[in-house]
């Protein structure tokens, strides 16, 4: 009796490690995914505001921000390259900035003075569902 009440426990010991480590891993990847899609949406804001006046003191320092999320800088997703021609197949960096310009000149804030904000429409874009689905689409160029 005694041998098969030690090699019960010791199986159920051994199923709720195994789950524990798995459960432990795929909540290290969740958060390693929900660190990757905040720093891509973050790159993509940098480049909206830093687009609304390019020439500016403030659009050199959010330069600098941007690249600190870029692919060179500590960015988490990875551009896709042909090994032969070093050719661009997929930059998921060009895809959120092309999103969050083309989206964000339609969501310009207007104000009660009749002025318009182009910065409203970046932070409206960057708050919104599609672009955080469209964000979540980028998953895949994550490195592991």
């Amino acid at each position: 009796m005694g041998t098969k009440r030690f090699i019960s426990l010791f199986i159920i010991f051994t199923t709720l490690v195994t789950f524990s480590c798995r459960a432990s891993d795929a909540a290290f990847i969740e958060k390693q995914t929900v660190e990757a899609r905040q720093m891509l949406k973050d790159y993509a804001l940098l480049n909206c505001l830093r687009e609304i006046e390019p020439s500016s003191m403030l659009a050199k320092d959010l330069s600098y921000a941007q690249s600190s999320f870029s692919f060179m800088g500590s960015g988490q997703h990875r551009i896709i390259q042909d090994e032969e021609t070093f050719e661009t197949k997929y930059d998921p960096y060009k895809a959120v900035r092309d999103y969050i310009q083309n989206e964000s000149k339609k969501a310009i804030g207007h104000m009660k003075s009749g002025a318009t904000s182009r910065s409203v429409g970046c932070l409206n874009v960057y708050h919104s569902t599609e672009f955080n689905h469209f964000i979540s689409k980028q998953d895949s160029y994550i490195y592991n």
